[in-house]
C-alpha cells in the first residue's frame, strides 16, 4: 500500500518527482511543483491543487533541484520561478 511519504528519485531524473497515486507512483514533472516546504520536519511538496510528503529534508532535495528553476525564498520554502509572477522585498528582507 502507498503512502503520502515515498522516494524522491524518479527514474525520469531531476525533471520529475514520484507522488502516491493508490498503490503506485505518478512522476509528476517539475513544471507541476508550484513549490516546496517544511512543516513538522516533512518536506512537503505541493503543486496548484495537491500537496505531498517527501522523505528526503528540504536541504537535501534542494540539492538535486535545478537551481534555474527553483530558489530558496525563505528557511522553510524553495519555489519555481515559473510560479512568480512579480517580487518585492520587504525591509526586513536581506
Amino acid at each position: 500500500m502507498a503512502t503520502s511519504t515515498g522516494p524522491c528519485v524518479a527514474p525520469h531524473g531531476a525533471d520529475a518527482f514520484p507522488r502516491p497515486a493508490g498503490d503506485v507512483y505518478r512522476v509528476v514533472p517539475q513544471a507541476e511543483v508550484v513549490y516546496f516546504g517544511s512543516d513538522g520536519g516533512l518536506t512537503k511538496r505541493y503543486t496548484a491543487g495537491h500537496r505531498y510528503a517527501m522523505e528526503p529534508t528540504r536541504n537535501d532535495f534542494e540539492q538535486r533541484l535545478d537551481p534555474a528553476v527553483f530558489f530558496r525564498v525563505s528557511r522553510t520554502a524553495i519555489v519555481n520561478l515559473d510560479f512568480i509572477r512579480f517580487g518585492q522585498a520587504t525591509p526586513k528582507s536581506r
